[in-house]
């Protein structure tokens, strides 16, 4: 039997989107732009959730499968297809950093932990799928951890550049007073605070 990220896993996720949002906007009154961001990474989890958890199988006998999906040595790579895999944990990363201080008032010590407690949930999230259900169709493997970190950091690099150039664009007065309101929404969140 396989679980699949499919409309049994969606409908949760959809009334915690919503009850989320309900949250942001009665409680806490956060504004439209900052509802858009948090859309944008609320669906970006759900599929980071997608492809790092699912699918989950069950009733499997594959235990040398198992033995061979985990690796603790960093940097240890086998094929090309783990240096693959290696690039790809980056960039699916790399969204997280870019969002979150956005989202949040996060500095760069906050962005560290986050980057590292971002892939050692996930890696722990799958070994403890396999030692619950006994079968693992994900490789746990530290290099994904330093990945995923690295990914983290490059998108706060990202955020951290982004937001000098908005900054320098307004100080020398380029762009019109109604358009740096507007885009200023978007990209300095902390107004709303």
């Amino acid at each position: 039997m396989k679980i699949d990220f499919d409309w049994l896993i969606m409908m949760p996720l959809s009334f915690l989107y919503i009850g989320i949002v309900f949250y942001y906007v009665k409680y806490k009154k956060r504004k439209v732009p900052y509802i858009i961001v948090f859309t944008l990474f609320f669906v970006y989890m759900a599929e980071v959730l997608k492809y790092t958890q699912f699918p989950i199988c069950l009733n499997v006998d594959m235990e040398e499968l198992n033995r061979q999906c985990v690796n603790y040595i960093p940097f240890y790579f086998l094929s090309i297809e783990d240096v693959k895999i290696f690039v790809l944990n980056i960039i699916i990363t790399v969204p997280f950093g870019f969002l979150v201080p956005i989202l949040y008032k996060f500095d760069w010590r906050k962005i560290i932990v986050s980057g590292i407690l971002f892939g050692a949930i996930t890696e722990i999230i799958q070994a403890g799928g396999e030692a619950f259900v006994g079968v693992n169709m994900h490789r746990i493997d530290i290099n994904d951890v330093i990945a995923n970190f690295s990914g983290v950091v490059i998108g706060y690099a990202g955020y951290c550049l982004l937001r000098i150039l908005l900054e320098k664009i307004f100080q020398n007065g380029n762009v019109k007073i109604e358009c740096e309101k507007y885009l200023s929404d978007f990209c300095f969140l902390e107004r709303y605070y």
